[in-house]
């Protein structure tokens, strides 16, 4: 990249990793501890929906932990001095995009081409499904 970010922003970024996963920690904890009342009501038997929200639970804190791992990267890129530039254009990241996704890779605008991309691959990829399931019968 060959940017340098300068110690302010640096002091911020950091101060912003740390508190994104503070609270994504303590939103990941407090899905386990709702999917874990969930499954207690479950296994007394009184309801399958408990458990399917219990499942729910355990899901969102699931991505909740990958979104701390995403961080840790995050942390990584910014001593590498690669943080807040974009991995595809080499742009600086906007502030405001860094503050709702802190582990943001990509601009607004290469984040948007980059998922356009993906949707049409996951369409090529289901009609591909479709058509192999329609073959065999």
């Amino acid at each position: 990249m060959g940017k340098k970010i300068d110690e302010n922003r640096y002091a911020r970024l950091s101060e912003n990793l740390d508190k994104a996963e503070a609270r994504l920690e303590a939103e990941a904890q407090e899905h386990v501890r709702r999917g874990r009342e969930k499954s207690n009501v479950a296994r007394k038997g009184i309801d399958d929906i408990e458990s399917s929200e219990a499942d729910v639970e355990f899901g969102l804190a699931a991505i909740k932990r990958y979104d701390c791992w995403q961080i840790q990267e995050a942390r990584q890129r910014l001593a590498d001095g690669t943080y807040g530039f974009c991995r595809d254009c080499g742009d600086e990241i906007s502030g405001r995009r860094l503050e709702e996704r802190p582990f943001a890779t990509r601009c607004f605008d290469c984040g948007e081409a980059h998922d356009e991309q993906e949707r049409i691959q996951q369409r090529i990829a289901a009609r591909h499904r479709s058509r192999s399931r329609h073959s065999y019968h």
